[in-house]
């Protein structure tokens, strides 16, 4: 990993990193075995959050949020890759360098 940035926990307890340098999320097994896990579009990873079985990530440079389903296969569900605020649905909205992620649940607690 070039710039571990966020970390989360998966039910197995296995942890997924995302890194800000680098398109790689990394898994990290209960016995500490580091491996790439899935490599996303463009040239970095944000922040990730866990939510109904799927990751969710940030691309900063990329103006975008993916979906990461367990296979390590991806689908955009956020931002057009151009820079903007706009409101859409399907991967139609534009957003600006995302910073962070969070999920209904996590409002909760």
């Amino acid at each position: 990993m070039k710039s571990p940035n966020s970390i989360v926990q998966g039910p197995s307890g296995a942890f997924f990193v995302a890194d800000l340098r680098s398109p790689i999320l990394f898994r990290v097994s209960i016995q500490g075995k580091v491996t790439k896990f899935a490599k996303l579009p463009g040239i970095a990873c944000g922040h990730l959050a866990l939510a109904d079985g799927a990751l969710y990530a940030t691309g900063f440079a990329e103006h975008g949020i993916v979906r990461v389903e367990s296979g390590a296969s991806f689908s955009v569900v956020a931002g057009t890759g151009a820079r903007g605020f706009e409101d859409g649905a399907n991967g139609a909205a534009n957003v600006s360098y995302p910073n962070g992620i969070g999920t209904a649940s996590d409002a909760a607690h």
